[in-house]
């Protein structure tokens, strides 16, 4: 009995023992559980809230893919219908730019397709000291032959200045409404006003008088005005090119006034030709490049060029192999007014015609006189073709731009031409005779025009009577010893300035 009461002693102990594991291993799943709970309940509300976000973002995206299938359908509608909006939108254009050119055309036409510009150029370094110098001594012997009859009266303070520009530009509220010519600068406010006065000179006793001329142009530019001035006031004619009208500009005046810096410049003051060629390529390349000046993309243009020069009554090719002063001379076709058998070279860049016209400067006849060291011996007239092509209208337009870049008029007392280049004098002034006398015929509207009197107007005919837009820009030396030249010129100028031509387009289809 002790010792099975000794047994279940043991047994209880253990048994005690077990039961105490239990109760701590009940208590530890317990504190488990309870943990395995709370963390379960948390993961249900973060799965609740991720739910609810998931449940956002599917819903987000539902009507995002509603709009992006709207937008997609949209997209699809306005591409079946892309085509004939595209034609739409060119035609709309093709009808504006019909419009601009009608408009600009008509703008021109009110201008008057004969243009007269005046252009002093500035003196050039000692000039002016030459000038100064030759008037004095004129003055002192006319005094000396005077002096025994009466005494000279005192010249006016501005006389004393005998380098004085006889040139003046009065602004619209400066015009003497007394003077006829001003009065009618005043109904005409676009028209500039050239007032010329004569040098002062010694008339051997006699009260000093000075003359006065006032005389009305399209435009006129004073020394102070550049190249940039005289071509935004041109850059309006070479438009006319591109609109496929024909379009001369020729610059005149005596030797040495400014004609050959005008029309050709230099690099850092491009001219005529120059700015010209520039514009023309600007517009080649945007039409062919976008699609602009109402026609598509599929529109192409082609620019040539053409150099003639006019020495001593003989046209000569500047761009032929055997060109220069024993070039080949070219035969004019007399039905039409141009030359046959010239070289026509078409030209991809402004490049290519720049080295074009260095070719035919260094060809062209150039010699020294009295009057002037680079003295132009030849008429050059130089010919840029545009001719746009629209391949699927068929249309095409041509414009044409003769840049004439005349030789100066020379008295011989004072270039001191012998030989040679009297000979050349006497043709160069013979052709601007002819030129003044057909502008005198225009100006008359007489039926009879005397054009074969020289190669030069008969070149030119189509330009001074025709279907051209003409500009002619007439240089005039500022100094006092050449106003009897500018006022020629400028007698030339008034005479042209009341020339009208009626200007036509070429179009075909």
């Amino acid at each position: 009995v002790e010792m099975e009461r000794d047994q279940l002693g043991r047994e209880k102990a253990e048994m005690g023992q077990k039961l105490e594991f239990l109760q701590k291993e009940r208590a530890y799943v317990e504190s488990r559980r309870e943990e395995t709970e709370r963390k379960l309940t948390g993961s249900q509300a973060e799965l609740e809230t991720e739910r609810a976000k998931y449940m956002a973002f599917v819903s987000l995206s539902e009507s995002r893919l509603a709009e992006v299938q709207l937008e997609r359908d949209e997209a699809a509608r306005r591409a079946s219908t892309f085509d004939s909006r595209e034609r739409e939108l060119l035609g709309t254009v093709a009808k504006m730019d019909v419009a601009r050119r009608t408009l600009h055309n008509r703008v021109m036409q009110l201008s008057g397709n004969m243009r007269v510009y005046v252009r002093i150029r500035p003196p050039l370094p000692g000039e002016a000291e030459k000038s100064v110098a030759a008037i004095p001594a004129a003055s002192s012997s006319s005094s000396r032959r005077t002096s025994v009859i009466r005494p000279r009266p005192t010249p006016p303070r501005h006389a004393a200045v005998s380098d004085e520009s006889p040139f003046h530009f009065p602004g619209l509220l400066d015009r003497d409404s007394s003077s006829p010519s001003s009065a009618m600068s005043l109904d005409d406010p676009a028209k500039n006003v050239l007032v010329v006065t004569e040098p002062y000179k010694d008339r051997g006793g006699l009260t000093p008088r000075q003359k006065k001329w006032s005389f009305n142009f399209d435009g006129a530019f004073g020394p102070s005005c550049g190249q940039e001035e005289l071509w935004e006031a041109t850059e309006p004619l070479v438009q006319s090119v591109i609109d496929g009208f024909n379009v001369c500009i020729f610059a005149y005046g005596q030797t040495g006034s400014g004609k050959t810096h005008t029309m050709l410049g230099d690099d850092a003051n491009p001219g005529i030709v120059t700015r010209a060629v520039n514009k023309l390529f600007d517009t080649k390349s945007a039409i062919e490049g976008g699609g602009v000046c109402g026609v598509g993309g599929d529109a192409t243009v082609d620019i040539s060029v053409e150099l003639l020069e006019i020495y001593n009554e003989r046209v000569r090719d500047l761009l032929a192999p055997d060109a220069g002063p024993s070039g080949k001379e070219l035969n004019l076709r007399l039905n039409s007014n141009e030359a046959v058998g010239n070289v026509l070279v078409s030209a991809n860049s402004r490049e290519e015609v720049r080295d074009i016209m260095d070719l035919a400067q260094r060809r062209r006849c150039v010699k020294a006189t009295q009057s002037n060291a680079e003295s132009s011996r030849s008429h050059m007239i130089f010919t840029l073709h545009f001719v746009l092509r629209h391949g699927n209208s068929g249309l095409i337009r041509r414009g044409k731009l003769h840049v004439c870049d005349l030789a100066g008029s020379e008295r011989l007392s004072k270039s001191g031409s012998m030989g040679t280049l009297l000979k050349e004098t006497k043709h160069i002034n013979t052709s601007l005779a002819v030129l003044s006398n057909v502008i005198e015929k225009l100006q008359g509207n007489d039926k009879h025009v005397p054009y074969r009197e020289s190669k030069l107007t008969y070149l030119l005919k189509n330009s001074l009577g025709g279907d051209s837009k003409t500009l002619a820009i007439v240089c005039c030396n500022p100094l006092p010893a050449h106003f009897g030249e500018s006022m020629c010129s400028l007698r030339f100028a008034a005479k042209a300035n009341r020339v009208e031509l009626k200007a036509t387009g070429n179009f075909s289809c």
